[in-house]
């Protein structure tokens, strides 16, 4: 692990255990100090002097002082002194070397029994999820049988059972597309088309499992995705391919979640200025949590993205198929540059979803950027429109649109769901303008 300042503190189990490690990262309080590979050392200075040691490998660490606390504000002095000073490279004394002998012997023994153990789990849930998929194509086929027609009168908890039944197969990415059905019903002119290809794309699902052993790596990735399988937050930061860029945020959308209540999924997207990079960022917010942030402000690295922010950074992305979903490792504001970058025709913004759309035919959500288009009347609603192709805007407003562009060509960041373009900002007369959700 390469230590920095913030790194160390963030590692603080609260903020007085923070302050008096600062008070304590002085080099004249400490002797002894030393590092060798992974593992740092050293004596702090006290009423009685207290032996310190950290494995920055785990991390681990091992004080002498009294303190329940891991880390005591005596290693994360120590990690702070590294940080900043650095400490002499030197062999190991007998007491750290022995420390981390027998924490490798101990990782060794602990991996092996906790390998079989998630073997053990993974095996049994693979074996909840095939009967599940098998169950939720029986279902599926017998909606086609009965015809789409009799959905209309299916009440609410028809759907609701279905989605538990789900939920109870560990399949957790369906109890949502399962409600999301019910809302489409009876919601447009052409509704019946719509639950159709729905139930459609839940089949394909159930059919790419089967045939899973066949798939490419990212397809898998991202069909077990799909299904509810997650990738832990740790791993992504370690082992994601990372891209370093200057990036514009260019919208955020925020959605309820149907299946549980009160928790809000937050989209931003962002745009890479150098790499053309498109990146999807997800948080996920429940309404305690809203409550407890009140009291308690988030720390600055849980801070959302704001549209229209600019930074200098690098992301690290989910392994998938579309290589889009992504978390922000590091961030300095950046102001100034181009106010949308990377916008194109609408016929290379099609071409770019039907290439998305290749590598994952699950995949609902697009983001656009769109060079010299202006919105315009089309029938009963809006379209934007270029020299050569229109899309439909959503439900939003096109007055705002109308106003930016002063009915002159313009360029929009939009989220394309398929159907409907649902725009996020635009760049007009040299600025970057987000529209609010």
């Amino acid at each position: 692990m390469t230590l920095t300042v913030d790194k160390v503190l963030a590692m603080a189990p609260d903020e007085g255990a923070a302050v008096t490690a600062r008070r304590s990262a002085r080099p004249s309080l400490w002797s002894d100090t030393g590092r060798h590979g992974a593992a740092i050392w050293g004596t702090c200075a006290g009423m009685e002097p207290f032996l310190v040691e950290v494995d920055l490998d785990g991390p681990a660490f091992r004080c002498t002082c009294p303190s329940p606390k891991k880390p005591c504000r005596h290693a994360l002095a120590l990690m702070l002194l590294q940080a900043t000073t650095g400490l002499p490279e030197r062999p190991a004394p007998e007491r750290v070397s022995g420390w981390l002998s027998r924490r490798s012997t101990q990782q060794r023994s602990k991996g092996r029994v906790d390998q079989a153990a998630r073997d053990k789990r993974e095996q049994a849930r693979v074996r909840k999820v095939e009967a599940g998929l098998e169950a939720l194509k029986t279902w599926l086929c017998d909606r086609v049988r009965l015809g789409i027609a009799e959905l209309e009168s299916r009440p609410p908890s028809f759907w609701r059972e279905q989605a538990a039944r789900m939920e109870d197969a560990q399949l957790k990415g369906l109890p949502e597309r399962i409600l999301a059905i019910e809302q489409r019903i009876g919601a447009a002119p052409g509704w019946p088309e719509d639950v159709l290809a729905e139930l459609g794309s839940l089949a394909l699902l159930v059919e790419a499992w089967r045939h899973r052993e066949d798939l490419p790596e990212p397809l898998l990735a991202g069909l077990r995705g799909r299904l509810g399988w997650s990738t832990p937050r740790k791993a992504v930061l370690e082992e994601g391919e990372r891209v370093e860029d200057r990036w514009l945020v260019v919208g955020a959308r925020a959605q309820e979640t149907l299946w549980v209540d009160g928790l809000t999924a937050h989209r931003s997207w962002l745009v890479g200025a150098r790499t053309g990079q498109r990146a999807r960022v997800l948080r996920f917010e429940h309404r305690a949590e809203r409550m407890r942030a009140r009291l308690q402000p988030p720390r600055p690295d849980e801070l959302p993205l704001l549209p229209g922010q600019r930074f200098e950074g690098t992301l690290a992305f989910f392994p998938g198929p579309d290589r889009d979903r992504a978390l922000v490792c590091e961030r300095r504001d950046a102001p100034g540059g181009d106010p949308l970058p990377h916008a194109e025709p609408i016929s290379a913004a099609l071409e770019g979803v039907a290439d998305a759309l290749a590598r994952d035919p699950w995949r609902t959500r697009h983001l656009l950027l769109l060079g010299d288009v202006t919105p315009a009347p089309s029938g009963a609603g809006w379209v934007v429109a270029d020299a050569a192709d229109a899309l439909p805007l959503g439900s939003r407003s096109p007055w705002t649109l109308l106003a930016l562009s002063g009915g002159r060509p313009l360029s929009l960041a939009a989220e394309w769901d398929g159907a409907h373009l649902h725009p996020l900002g635009v760049a007009a007369a040299g600025r970057f303008h987000p529209l609010e959700d």
